[in-house]
């Protein structure tokens, strides 16, 4: 199982640490050259940001490919949880049209 993550004040680290596998960092990844990663889980750790995704988790999705069995998100928030799964879901959806063309 494979989790990237991505942290502004240490709760989203946090919580991918309790969930296990190989941690990876959003902001570590984007800079790593890899077009893509695969394994049979791969997950998402990263706060919500009033209410929706962080930018960096749009631009993520956006460059590079994923290919699991199974996905799942975790969004951490303080006082409301806002779109931000919803979100993440459409965006999800929207790269594997993409990458399926």
């Amino acid at each position: 199982m494979t989790i990237f993550y991505f942290t502004a004040t240490g709760n989203s680290l946090a919580v991918a640490k309790r969930v296990g596998g190989e941690l990876i960092s959003i902001p570590k990844a984007l800079k790593d050259g890899e077009s893509g990663y695969e394994d049979d889980v791969i997950g998402f750790v990263f706060p919500d940001f009033d209410g929706s995704l962080p930018r960096i988790m749009t631009k993520f999705m956006k460059s590079k490919k994923f290919k699991a069995d199974y996905f799942f998100a975790i969004a951490t928030y303080g006082f409301f949880p806002g779109n931000t799964i919803r979100d993440f879901t459409k965006l999800k959806r929207m790269k594997e049209f993409r990458d399926a063309a």
